[in-house]
């Protein structure tokens, strides 16, 4: 249910080799009485219970862990994931 809620909030399913079966499933998915009524059931629909909206304050959050994952890819010892790091943040296009 929280694949389904992240499709239709974000437009994102995991694009992993290993759930294509299970992302096909939810494509298929028709069972909506056990999925949550305050949750978007079509992409766009509305926001579930809870979720708030990127403001200011967030945004600032957000600011400094980049900032702080940039200084570690730098400073940080020699156990620090470069890496995967790297590859995580390539993934969804954030430039480091």
């Amino acid at each position: 249910m929280l694949r389904i809620c992240a499709r239709n909030l974000y437009g994102w399913q995991c694009d992993h080799e290993n759930l294509l079966a299970t992302n096909v499933a939810l494509d298929n998915w028709t069972d909506w009485e056990a999925y949550p009524k305050s949750w978007p059931r079509t992409p766009h629909e509305k926001l579930p219970c809870g979720v708030v909206e990127l403001n200011p304050t967030i945004r600032a959050s957000a600011q400094k862990r980049l900032a702080a994952i940039r200084h570690d890819l730098v400073h940080a010892g020699s156990h620090y994931p470069r890496n995967e790091v790297r590859e995580a943040v390539g993934y969804w296009n954030i430039a480091v």
